[in-house]
């Protein structure tokens, strides 16, 4: 029986699954990673200028058995990225990105030798628009459950470093290249230990993104560093310190007295004289001052009396001293003398010595001072070159600067100014006309008559004339700041008249008429305006977005917690495909989920027009099929995670036209017409434009044509049968007839899917 139920365990075994990813399952007979493996991992950028604080986390945990631990690691964030790792018995890394502006996202995930698989160990939650704040203020909490089993943990920051605490630019960049460098050591330990534990990894983020461009800064920095004058320092004082063990110096210690007499009348040695010569006092002072002493170094044999010595030369011992010949060791009955006159000489020649050493050393430092002077004066020159080199070069780059401007304000004006008349006013001979002007670079000079005219700051002006009785003409021209010019010509007459101003459009308003929440829900957000590899922009799409952000909120219900906003940079092919593949299938409940997807920016179908791509900002034209996404792709994507309904908003076009009519690939000016496509069952999608036409601007909002209608339908006004409820064919309706109108029929939205799908539910 036993090997039968050992064999029955295997199997029970096999059929259970161990992971909710299978890319990052436990695995004990994978090849274990190395560090040079980890180049070969999915490579995920890292935002620039990353990071911008680092902090010392302390994670307090309570279990629902009673256990309690705090642990503490080091981590790094700016205000839309978190990470961290811990390696000790168990591998933790923390990952952390903001979701959108209020809500920012941190999990955790553990590897363990002898653990279970536990790639979401917790999740934190943060609700605030500000991390430092929120991670100083210690009430990040994160929840994680399983059965009857619960884990609570809080996260509190201290001892926090911020790149802008640094006073210089170069200090910032050369704080976050070392913080760098730790993390990706730090990552490499992480990854390569938790393959030890069995798991393969399929990413890994590059730390050496934009390491380069950094390194170049830094560098250009350091030499602007250099190259600035440097202010010569006080010479420092030398301290002379005091040994209390060392040795007295015996001969230094004598009096000029005692000196004298030791030079005169004993034997001495040539340290002796050179004291004497430091002193000042020549060999006449001293023996001026003892005339009378005439001992002489006279050694006897025996009881020989010492009456000898009275009648002794001095000057005989004294010149053997000075030569350092003693008579110590010479038998006692010999005398060595010199002559006075031989020893007055070897002193006179001494002196003279002395006196031209000390000229040298005067003349040498003499020649010392001339030189540190005329290298004072060259340092001084050079820095005056280089300030000026200096000066030169910021006024080359001030000069390419205003170049640069110019030409961006060239390709930034794609039409002349705006003149808008709100209101004329006439009152007998006076006349009144009020308007306002606009530009999509700058309004340089407005005239009426032919006089200037003053602009306010929002362009809004006034002007008044005198009618003639027979009416008058009044002529409005306005330039820009390149040249370009429009003119509107107003009739003015004697006969009292007030037109009151009417604008076209109203101001968007999501915060009118309150709808009954669906905490079922999702919605991802995608707004492009400017791309990284095409100079062709999608006018207002980032603002587009942004402004459905409130709408999927306030119109379709949906929780702010359950929305994840991509606008610009951080729309990139990678960040868009992790975003439906792992963030909306956390999010997204099978059967239950509604899923809201909105993007605004580029499209593009094939030359054949068979398939159509969304192009993400890293994204280019000229690669369609490698760099952009299908979105036949994404829809089967989403419909895998079997939601219960999926609504998809799509402002832009596939004719390879941009909002403002370029185009996306200059060498193919013909437009595609783009095939129509099914959709996946249980989708409803609402495009902006047909498969050969152009998703336009509405300058006037500054907003795409499609999503300003779209949003303003959503408020009610796509209500058509006020019910209380909006359709998505009453929403397509409403879209399609404002944007019919105000594209003089260019511009159609076309709808897909189910109409009768419910979007807007009001209270």
């Amino acid at each position: 029986m036993r090997p039968k139920l050992t064999l029955l365990f295997c199997i029970v075994l096999f059929l259970v699954p161990t992971s909710k990813n299978p890319a990052e399952a436990r695995n004990w007979n994978v090849k274990k990673l190395a560090i040079e493996d980890l180049t070969s991992l999915e490579q995920r950028r890292v935002p620039h200028l990353f990071p911008q604080t680092r902090g010392s986390i302390a994670q307090s945990c309570t279990t629902s058995s009673g256990n309690k631990w705090t642990n503490y690691f080091s981590a790094s964030w700016d205000d839309g990225f978190f990470w961290a790792a811990e390696v000790r018995d168990k591998v933790r890394i923390y990952e952390g990105e903001r979701q959108n502006r209020n809500i920012f996202v941190i999990r955790v995930k553990e590897f363990a030798k002898n653990g279970k698989n536990n790639l979401d160990w917790i999740t934190y939650r943060i609700r605030s628009s500000n991390l430092d704040e929120a991670l100083k203020s210690g009430t990040i909490e994160g929840e994680y459950t399983s059965g009857s089993y619960w884990l609570r943990c809080t996260l509190r920051g201290s001892a926090i470093t911020q790149a802008s605490a640094f006073s210089t630019e170069l200090a910032q960049l050369n704080w976050i290249t070392r913080e760098r460098s730790q993390l990706g050591a730090m990552q490499e330990i992480a990854l390569v230990q938790g393959s030890e534990y069995g798991y393969t990894f399929s990413y890994a983020y590059n730390f050496d993104t934009d390491l380069s461009d950094l390194t170049n800064r830094i560098a250009q920095l350091s030499r602007e560093e250099d190259s600035k004058p440097k202010v010569a320092k006080a010479p420092s004082v030398k301290r002379t310190e005091v040994n209390p063990y060392a040795r007295v110096d015996a001969i230094a210690a004598l009096s000029s007295e005692q000196l004298c007499k030791v030079v005169i009348s004993s034997p001495a040695t040539l340290r002796h004289h050179d004291e004497l010569s430091k002193r000042g006092i020549s060999w006449t002072e001293c023996v001026s001052m003892f005339p009378s002493n005439r001992n002489s170094l006279v050694t006897s044999k025996g009881d020989e009396s010492n009456d000898q010595s009275e009648n002794a030369d001095p000057v005989e011992d004294t010149a053997i001293a000075s030569n350092e010949r003693s008579t110590i060791d010479q038998p006692s009955n010999q005398v060595s003398s010199v002559s006075q006159a031989a020893l007055d000489k070897e002193r006179l020649e001494f002196e003279r010595l002395q006196r031209e050493r000390v000229a040298l050393e005067n003349e040498f430092a003499r020649l010392e001072a001339e030189i540190r002077e005329q290298k004072s004066e060259e340092q001084v020159r050079i820095a005056e070159i280089e300030a000026a080199r200096s000066k030169a070069r910021e006024q080359i780059a001030a000069a390419r600067a205003a170049e640069n401007n110019q030409l961006a304000m060239i390709k930034a004006d794609k039409s002349p100014p705006s003149i808008i008349i709100e209101t004329t006013l006439s009152k007998g001979p006076i006349g009144y006309i009020s308007g306002k002007v606009t530009d999509d670079v700058g309004v340089d000079t407005v005239l009426a008559d032919g006089i200037e005219v003053r602009l306010e700051s929002d362009g809004s002006f006034t002007f008044e004339s005198y009618i003639p009785r027979d009416g008058k003409t009044v002529e409005i021209l306005a330039f820009d700041d390149l040249g370009k010019q429009s003119t509107v010509s107003v009739e003015l007459s004697r006969v009292t008249s007030i037109n009151p101003a009417r604008s076209r459009f109203a101001a968007l308003n999501p915060a009118m008429r309150p709808v009954i929440p669906n905490r079922k829900s999702a919605a991802l957000i995608i707004g492009i305006a400017d791309y990284e590899r095409t100079p062709a922009k999608a006018a207002f799409a980032d603002k587009d977005a942004q402004y459905f952000y409130d709408y999927a909120t306030m119109k379709l219900g949906v929780p702010e917690d359950n929305i994840l906003e991509l606008i610009n940079e951080k729309a990139d092919r990678i960040e868009m495909k992790l975003a439906v593949k792992n963030w909306l299938r956390t999010i997204a409940a099978s059967n239950e989920s509604d899923i809201y997807i909105f993007f605004a920016g580029h499209g593009m179908a094939s030359d054949d027009g068979n398939n159509m791509y969304l192009l993400p900002y890293d994204g280019t034209p000229f690669l369609l099929e490698e760099s952009a996404i299908r979105r036949d792709q994404l829809f089967a994507d989403i419909a895998a995670m079997d939601p219960n309904s999926v609504t998809v908003f799509l402002d832009t076009c596939y004719s390879g036209a941009t909002r403002t009519d370029d185009m996306l690939i200059a060498a193919r000016p013909l437009l595609i017409r783009a095939r129509e496509q099914l959709v996946p069952d249980g989708f409803t999608v609402i495009s902006a434009a047909a498969g050969d036409q152009t998703a336009k601007p509405l300058e006037e909002m500054g907003q795409g044509l499609f999503s300003y209608f779209l949003m303003q339908g959503m408020e009610g006004g796509a209500d058509s049968n006020g019910d209380g409820k909006i359709t998505a064919g009453e929403l397509h309706q409403f879209t399609r007839s404002k944007v019919a109108r105000y594209s003089a029929g260019t511009q159609t939205p076309e709808l897909q899917g189910n109409e009768n799908q419910v979007l807007v539910r009001f209270q």
